[in-house]
Order: C-alpha cells, then sequence, then structure tokens
C-alpha cells in the first residue's frame, strides 16, 4: 500500500518528466484536493495581513509544521499559492506576509507579528517553523531566521545568503536554495554550500532549465521533502521506508539521464543533493560511488573548467557593464545589448547561453537598482539615463514603466505619467500602496486610482 506521500510524489514526479514508473495508476488519477486560500488580518496591527492555507486534514488535536513565506512584491497570495501541492501532501500551514517585501522597512517585524498571529489562532509545531521566499522575499526569510532564533530551516529561492557568517548564529539553520541556470542570483545560490562548509548546518541547492522566477512546482516540491526527511533524521517524525525508495530510485535515475546528456556538472549537484536528502536516512554508498565516478570522468573535468572560465568572464562582464551605467550613452548600450541578444539567440553551448541570459538578468536588476537609487535621491538627471538603459534591456517591464511614470510625475509630464503608470498595471504591476505613496495626487486622480 503506497504512502498518501508517495502517491503525490509519484504525480509530481510525473508532472516534471522525471519518467518514474510505477503501479497504481489508479491513485494517480485522484485529483488532488485543497481548501481555500484566506486573507487574514494580524489581530495586534489590522494594517498587516497575511494569506493563510490550512490543510484540508487540519485539526487543533495536534501540533503542525508552518512555513512563513516571502514575495518580493508582497504577494502573499502568490507565495503560498507556489507552495500549496507540498503542504497538502505533507501536512504544513502556510502563511504569505502581505506587507514584507521589497523595499520595505522593519520586515523582522512584520514577520514576528505574522508568526505571533499564527500561533495564538492555530496549533503550531514550534520545533518545525520554517520560513522561505522569492529573490528579495528570500532574504526577508534569512533575516529573519538569523534573527528570530525560532526558525528551524529556510528555503530561498534565487537568492543566496549574502555575506552572513554561520559562526555569528544562535542556532543552526537547514538551508535548501533553488535558482535557475539563467537566473542572475545563481552564483549566490551555488556558492551556498562553500559558504556553510565546516559548519555543521544541513544544506542542499537545486538547479532547474529557468531564469529569476518562483521555481517550478517540483522544485517546491523538494524543499518542503527536503525539510520532511531532515525532521525524520532528528527522530521528530516517523521514517516513510516506501517514500525513501521511490525518492532514492528517481534521483537515480535523473543523475544518470544527466550523465547521458553530458551535463556532468548538474550531475554531480544532483547525485550531491541525492546524499544530502537520504544520509541518515537510507544507504548512500551507491550514491556516493556514482558520484566520486562523475568526478573522474572525462567531460566532468573538460565542463568543470569550462564552467571556471564562464564564471571568470561572467564576473568581468557584469563589472564592465556597472561601470557603463556611468561611463557609456545609449548608443553604446543598444550595441551591447544587440550583440548580447544575438548570443542569447544563436549561441548552441548551453554554459555560454546560460551565462549570456544571466548576463541580461543581471542588467535589468542593475538598472532597476540604478534607477530606483536615483529617483531615493531625487536626482533627476540620473535617473533619466538609467532609465533609458532599463528601456532598451527590458522593454516590456511593469517595474520599468512604473519608475518611467515616476519620473515623468516629478518632472511635471502629467499625461504622460498616467499613460506610463496605467501600462505598468497592464504589465502587472500590482503594489498599490507602493503607487500611492510614489505619486502626485494629480496623476492618481487622472489615473483613477483611490
Amino acid at each position: 500500500m503506497f504512502s498518501r506521500y508517495l502517491v503525490i510524489l509519484i504525480f509530481v514526479f510525473n508532472l516534471v518528466g522525471y519518467g518514474c514508473s510505477h503501479p497504481s495508476s489508479a491513485k494517480l488519477q485522484t485529483p488532488v484536493k485543497f481548501s481555500s486560500i484566506e486573507k487574514i488580518q494580524v489581530k495586534t496591527d489590522t494594517s498587516q495581513s497575511y494569506s493563510l492555507y490550512l490543510p484540508t486534514g487540519y485539526s487543533s488535536n495536534k501540533s503542525w509544521p508552518v512555513i512563513l513565506l516571502f514575495d518580493p512584491h508582497r504577494d502573499g497570495a502568490l507565495a503560498v499559492e507556489k507552495f500549496k501541492v507540498a503542504a497538502e501532501t505533507f501536512g504544513y500551514i502556510l502563511a504569505g506576509s502581505n506587507n514584507a517585501g521589497n523595499g520595505v522597512e522593519n520586515t523582522n517585524q512584520i514577520a514576528e507579528n505574522m508568526l505571533d498571529d499564527l500561533s495564538q489562532r492555530y496549533s503550531i509545531d514550534s520545533k518545525r517553523i520554517y520560513a522561505g521566499g522569492f529573490s528579495g522575499g528570500a532574504r526577508i526569510a534569512v533575516a529573519e531566521a538569523l534573527n528570530s532564533g525560532k526558525i528551524k530551516g529556510i528555503i530561498i529561492c534565487s537568492a543566496g545568503l549574502g555575506r552572513f557568517d554561520p559562526g555569528y548564529s544562535r542556532s543552526k539553520i537547514d538551508v535548501y536554495g533553488i535558482a535557475g541556470l539563467e537566473d542572475f542570483n545563481y552564483r549566490e545560490v551555488i556558492e551556498v554550500p562553500e559558504q556553510l562548509q565546516n559548519s555543521g548546518w544541513r544544506n542542499a541547492i537545486e538547479l532547474f532549465d529557468g531564469s529569476h522566477a518562483w521555481p517550478p512546482q517540483a522544485s517546491i516540491f523538494n524543499s518542503v521533502l527536503w525539510h520532511e526527511l531532515n525532521a525524520m533524521k532528528d527522530g521528530i517524525i516517523p521514517k516513510d521506508k516506501a517514500l525513501l525508495q521511490s525518492w532514492s530510485d528517481s534521483m537515480k535515475t535523473s543523475v544518470e539521464r544527466l550523465i547521458n546528456e553530458n551535463r556532468y556538472l548538474q550531475a554531480e549537484r544532483k547525485a550531491e543533493s541525492a546524499v544530502s536528502f537520504l544520509k541518515g536516512l537510507s544507504n548512500t554508498s551507491a550514491m556516493e560511488d556514482l558520484l566520486s565516478k562523475i568526478r573522474e570522468m572525462p567531460g566532468y573535468k573538460k565542463e568543470q573548467e569550462r564552467d571556471a572560465n564562464i564564471r571568470y568572464q561572467e564576473s568581468e562582464l557584469q563589472k564592465a557593464y556597472s561601470e557603463g551605467f556611468e561611463t557609456r550613452d545609449i548608443a553604446w548600450w543598444n550595441n551591447e545589448l544587440k550583440a548580447l541578444n544575438e548570443e542569447i539567440e544563436n549561441n548552441k553551448d548551453v554554459l555560454y547561453h546560460q551565462m549570456y541570459s544571466r548576463i541580461k538578468g543581471f542588467l535589468g536588476i542593475a538598472a532597476y537598482s540604478f534607477v530606483s537609487n536615483a529617483l531615493g535621491g531625487n536626482d533627476l538627471p540620473r535617473a533619466e539615463k538609467y532609465l533609458a538603459v532599463y528601456q532598451a534591456v527590458e522593454p516590456a517591464n511593469a517595474d520599468c514603466f512604473f519608475y518611467k511614470a515616476v519620473l515623468l510625475d516629478r518632472q511635471g509630464k502629467t499625461g504622460e505619467a498616467v499613460t506610463a503608470l496605467r501600462k505598468s498595471l497592464e504589465l502587472g504591476f500590482s503594489d498599490k500602496q507602493k503607487i500611492k505613496s510614489s505619486f502626485s495626487a494629480k496623476v492618481l486622480n487622472e489615473a483613477g486610482i483611490q
């Protein structure tokens, strides 16, 4: 008889094409039932709220693990939606903050208020409190884990640990990092194991084929599973042998597939991850032997050398482009971006294609930061210069049009500001608090924003 874990686990494997073949196909056809996501106001401060998900079997008769989630744009419901399958499978409460996000002060206090409110309303397992987030939200999760002393583990998507030194933490924290191979924060994430080396902190990373975005369903599922397995290692919950065997088999299949595709570095990371998942719960000697064999393969050594060269080139390009925001005109930038886009479109070398894609993503976030800082200091000439580069890099970016609207408003160009603001909204800009605090009453009125 398959466990409930295993049924949904196989469903996720099949969803992402891992190629697992198991019996009990009838169970795979059974749809997963979910409860609704509710918006909850914090009792002690009703200006704060969070999006809540309770698994369908929730009862106050037992304690439940909880994951505090943070989206950079304060979209708590979006963050919760991303984790819903894993939460329902393993029985986790989810709470996504609608207040903590990029550019917000006192995020630690907001997170603490949310956790305190959850603890008062629901039956929380104090030994299994986790935090997670995407991009700037991941940085909030890290800060909350380090400052509160209550967080057992974190799930950091598209962001690393920064300059954090684990020696200064009050307790050890389990860390699971996820990044896309074309994500401009990719290097931050892959450096997490080295950063935590010899710290005694359990850690694992997962890479997926993608850019700077919330990870795919399977990666998020894996991150929660990893924490679930750590709870088994710590004796907090019982072992699920069927789950362990299925996971071991699927990881072996994934590693072998990557080797056959000559993706040796990814095969190495997948094998390392498999050992991290299963060490202390089942025999990992076969996977460790396979890991050793990968590192002796001629293709692995060549790819490792190429990867080191590409990392160096990427670092140099980032430096040159960062300086270019001050020293180069828009004509130079247009030529550079044309060449960069041609490399992304035409370069058949997978590692170089990924590197150039990361560079373009880096330019987008760098332009965002330059424009934001210039407007923060009311330096309109610089903001206009940086904005021209931003528009050239990401012509359909909602944040770009938002900042264009802010600049035009400050320049007294009300009609153009309203047009740019409406375009930003069409492209998906949804932070109403930021909109209301950034524009003149005239622009807000003409745009029909109350």
